[in-house]
């Protein structure tokens, strides 16, 4: 036997061992914060370690490695209390996150607050420094450095982390950095109102849950890979600094636990049915799984943590194949889940073409720069002509407007009042263009994309026209008095005939058309413009021919004759929806 005890007798080294054990065995944790006993403390656990370490003769070896994992396990519920006492991350903290690049360029955030105050989590980094040697939060406006919340705290962290190191212990040391770390992140997650759900039981649980289950995760999200991870990489730097394999052995196994939580729940997310609730909020959690990704090789590297990146890139891939298949037929199934038969003012904008027109510019306006992405593949292998400006979501969304279009037709085709239905689809299409050109749908369509749309519109305003105005002013007309009477020689009582069909019919149809809609006043305006040049000519031309004066004429027919200026005021007095 060599060492310091290599001719010690067995009583000599039982009465040494029993005074270390005595030692270690009146520790208590409420002594242990007291300052004055803090260098006594540690002085004793370094001489467990020097004689816990030493060689013994054989019959004691046994019982001194016993004493010093009772050391060890003592020291490691220290480092675990440290590490949950020192947790400040709180519930008002995870609302307010924002991250800023060293060149200090937001890259995400969430950033307000309900009343105003700028109270907000902040990351930075600066200069040539690493990225985890700046990490601060401001909490209320107040900021707040690690290095002062933790104050005397780390020093006994990382002195607890220091012999257990040099006793060989760095495993066990891990093992309870990781599990203060699981913990505190359960914490965090469950004051953000996130709770995992597994695959099986996303498919059940109904929607109104697991959409706040969804809006949760993006939130813990974001603050994981802005705060979370930061303060882990940064602890791991200062507690672990005597070793680097433990630095990063302990970084990876606290990582991976907080990211595998938040990857099950993207990809149970990805599996549910729902398309027309869950597309926009998977969309927006592949866009923050992006973030985070970015986050992470920019804070930590690519070539750390290798694992780590591929599952987070795996599972971005997931959720955009989830949401490619869920595109095609996601406005149909909006539209399906919320069809209400009621149509506004009768001829008016029906509620879907305003609510599927709301979905595809929030999908749109949000989301363009993912979705151009993810359809571009697909888009480079169709024969369309680019020349107009279209992009790759811009021609997802004209089968989306294509196939809203089809289902007004549908639609229309349930009003049976002659003039209604082109008045419907008039007022529908209008609306669609018009909010397509003051928006930025207008830039993924490319500028001719309503030529064909601004012909249909003209081809139903010709319809309209003809199955209504037009079949009045046939009354007008002298082809139906048989040809037994010239122009000029008419009795008045065919005039009167005539101008009485007229007239009647005329009525009817404005109480009729004066409670239909048009919401828009330029379209109700070119309309209007539309029905007095068709009708206005015609009657004056009546008027003519047969050298009516209607002030005067009325009284000599007995009818009740329009002038020509009170045609043209009924006239523009129509589709007020009155």
């Amino acid at each position: 036997m060599s060492g310091k005890y290599q001719e010690m007798d067995s009583s000599i080294g039982t009465a040494r061992l029993d005074a270390i054990e005595k030692a270690v065995l009146m520790w208590e944790p409420s002594i242990y914060h007291l300052n004055i006993l803090r260098a006594h403390y540690f002085h004793t656990v370094d001489e467990v370690i020097s004689e816990c370490t030493s060689a013994f003769p054989d019959d004691l070896q046994i019982r001194a490695e016993r004493i010093l994992e009772l050391t060890m396990s003592r020291l490691v519920n220290q480092f675990s209390q440290l590490m949950l006492r020192n947790h400040f991350l709180h519930e008002d903290d995870l609302s307010f996150i924002s991250y800023q690049s060293p060149s200090d360029s937001p890259r995400y955030s969430i950033i307000g607050s309900p009343d105003g105050a700028d109270s907000r989590i902040s990351l930075s980094t600066s200069g040539t420094e690493s990225p985890d040697s700046n990490f601060s939060i401001a909490a209320s406006g107040i900021m707040l450095d690690p290095s002062e919340v933790f104050a005397r705290d780390l020093s006994d962290l990382k002195a607890i982390a220091h012999r257990m190191i040099h006793a060989n212990r760095g495993p066990l040391l891990i093992h309870a950095f990781v599990s203060s770390c699981h913990e505190i992140v359960s914490n965090d997650f469950s004051l953000a109102g996130f709770n995992e759900v597994s695959k099986d039981e996303a498919l059940i649980v109904p929607w109104d849950v697991f959409g706040v289950h969804m809006k949760n995760w993006i939130r813990v999200t974001m603050a994981a890979f802005q705060v979370i991870l930061p303060r882990k990489r940064w602890l791991c730097n200062e507690i672990f600094a005597p070793s680097s394999e433990l630095k990063e052995t302990a970084f990876g196994e606290a990582t991976g636990q907080c990211v595998n939580s938040l990857i099950r729940f993207a990809e149970a997310a990805s599996c549910r049915r729902d398309t027309a609730r869950i597309m926009l909020p998977l969309l927006s959690m592949y866009e923050t799984l992006g973030d985070a990704l970015v986050g992470f090789h920019h804070s930590f590297g690519k070539s750390s943590n290798k694992f780590i990146h591929e599952k987070l890139e795996m599972t971005i891939h997931t959720l955009g194949k989830a949401v490619m298949r869920m595109l095609p037929i996601w406005l149909e199934d909006l539209v399906r889940e919320n069809l209400i038969n009621a149509i506004e003012g009768g001829a008016g904008i029906h509620c879907l073409t305003r609510y599927a027109m709301s979905y595809i510019s929030r999908l749109v306006n949000d989301h363009k720069i993912s979705l151009n992405l993810l359809l571009h593949d697909e888009f480079s292998k169709l024969e369309v002509d680019r020349h107009w400006g279209i992009t790759p979501l811009g021609h997802k969304v004209l089968s989306m407007l294509s196939y809203l279009h089809s289902f007004l037709e549908y639609k229309s085709n349930y009003l049976k009042e002659a003039g209604m239905r082109e008045l419907f689809l008039i007022n529908n299409i209008h609306y669609v263009v018009e909010l397509v050109n003051d928006s930025e749908l207008k830039s993924q369509l490319g500028d001719d994309w309503d030529q064909n749309i601004m012909w249909q519109t003209d081809k139903l305003l010709s319809s309209y026209l003809k199955r209504t105005w037009s079949e009045i002013l046939g009354h007008l007309s002298d082809n139906n008095s048989g040809g037994k009477y010239k122009v000029l020689f008419a009795p008045k009582s065919v005039v009167r005939q005539k101008l009485k069909r007229f007239n009647s019919a005329f009525e009817a149809m404005y109480n009729l058309q004066s409670s239909w809609k048009v919401p828009n006043p330029v379209l109700r305006r070119e309309i209007r413009e539309a029905v007095s040049e068709t009708v206005i000519p015609v009657y004056c031309s009546f008027l003519e021919r047969h050298q009516l004066n209607p002030s005067v004429e009325k009284y000599h027919l007995d009818l009740a004759m329009y002038t020509i200026t009170e045609l043209k005021e009924l006239v523009f007095n129509l589709f007020e929806g009155n």
